[in-house]
């Protein structure tokens, strides 16, 4: 994302707790650094607790049965703060976060639906990973392939193909989350040419 911004002559940086290989990176709580004068700030909170796809972890050993996880209830309250912190901030006058599609209980404390659903195909990386946008002045991304069927000719792909669900699919391992928390190159161009 921050390349994709800087490769537009904008002066981006990222921020993460972890490290990274560039120089224009704060490795630092992003709530230190929101104070610095930014005119957008595009936020990736943690999805761990936040995703539909964990509700089953809300429930002790998968099962809603069981009862509710109180750890896991916990959170999910405090990743959705954080989240709720993030959008609302003040300090930003554009803000725009990435989520994948979020557990209603999140939402509900977020208080905010998503603006834009969007996919990575529609930008022309033939693949599949549902992303949400919340964006505070409504703006939308343009998709250059509305349909799949438009980025598969363009992509000269055979006919039949579907795009692949690489991000979904991540072998289980130590790195597992990073390569499931991927921005598509595409995705990262069309947030530069819509904010930038």
């Amino acid at each position: 994302m921050r390349d994709a911004f800087r490769a537009k002559g904008h002066d981006a940086w990222s921020c993460d707790l972890e490290p990274s290989d560039s120089r224009y990176h704060f490795q630092q709580d992003v709530l230190t650094v929101l104070d610095r004068g930014w005119d957008l700030g595009i936020f990736h909170p943690p999805c761990t607790f936040l995703a539909n796809s964990s509700s089953k972890h809300l429930y002790i050993d998968g099962k809603k049965p069981n009862g509710p996880d109180p750890e896991r209830w916990r959170q999910l309250r405090e990743g959705a703060a954080f989240f709720k912190e993030l959008w609302e901030t003040e300090a930003i006058p554009e803000v725009v976060c990435e989520n994948p599609i979020m557990l209603g209980y999140a939402k509900d404390i977020i208080g905010a639906e998503p603006t834009q659903i969007v996919q990575p195909w529609m930008w022309g990386d033939p693949f599949t990973k549902r992303t949400c946008f919340w964006v505070r002045s409504g703006k939308l991304l343009v998709p250059k392939y509305p349909k799949w069927e438009d980025c598969r000719k363009a992509l000269r792909l055979p006919v039949g193909s579907k795009p692949k669900a690489e991000v979904h699919m991540a072998a289980p391992g130590p790195d597992r989350w990073k390569k499931r928390s991927l921005t598509y190159p595409g995705i990262a161009t069309a947030l530069a040419d819509t904010f930038g």
